[in-house]
């Protein structure tokens, strides 16, 4: 599958372990790294939905080693 490049760049700090948020110029990659299962929300108390809390998925990491 094809990233753009804030998709990739999205996705190599999600592999870092950091969490990303969807917020500014990142809402649209992001959003669209969910919708691809690269990353999942990850609820906790002060997001109940995850929204604020990305973190890489298996498929997300597979997809790293491609880049």
């Amino acid at each position: 599958m094809t990233l753009t490049s804030d998709e990739t760049t999205g996705l190599l700090i999600a592999a870092q372990g950091e969490p990303m948020m969807p917020i500014g110029r990142w809402r649209a990659p992001a959003e669209e790294l969910v919708r691809k299962k690269y990353l999942k929300p990850t609820p906790h108390a002060g997001d109940p939905e995850g929204f604020f809390n990305l973190r890489i998925t298996p498929a997300g990491r597979k997809a790293v080693e491609e880049v």
